[in-house]
C-alpha cells in the first residue's frame, strides 16, 4: 500500500489541475437591461449570442447571465418588444472575470 500512495496522490494532483484549468477557462456574461432614458429596469428584454444560438431573458428587475462562455470576443444583441436593439460587437470575456 505504500508504493501506491504517492502514485494516488499524483494522480489526484493532475486530476485537480485539469478540472481548475478547465474550470477556469471560462467566463460570464451579466448585467441588468434597462431604458436608456429612464434607468428604468427592462424584464421582458432578452440578450443573445447569435453565433452560438444562445438566448437569456432578463428577469423582472432585467436581470441577464450567460454563464460557461468560452475565452473569447462575442457580439452580443439587446433586444425588447417596443425597444430597437443594441449591438455590442466586441465583447471579450475573461477568465474568472464577470
Amino acid at each position: 500500500m505504500k508504493h501506491y500512495l504517492p502514485f494516488l496522490t499524483l494522480l489526484f494532483i493532475v486530476i485537480s489541475s485539469l478540472f481548475n484549468a478547465s474550470h477556469a477557462q471560462k467566463g460570464t456574461i451579466r448585467g441588468v437591461l434597462k431604458d436608456a432614458y429612464t434607468q428604468q429596469p427592462i424584464k421582458e428584454g432578452y440578450i443573445q449570442i447569435p453565433e452560438e444560438g444562445i438566448r437569456v431573458f432578463t428577469d423582472e428587475n432585467g436581470f441577464y447571465s450567460i454563464t460557461n462562455l468560452a475565452i473569447r470576443t462575442y457580439r452580443i444583441e439587446f433586444s425588447s418588444p417596443g425597444y430597437r436593439s443594441r449591438i455590442i460587437p466586441n465583447l471579450t470575456t475573461k477568465p474568472n472575470q464577470i
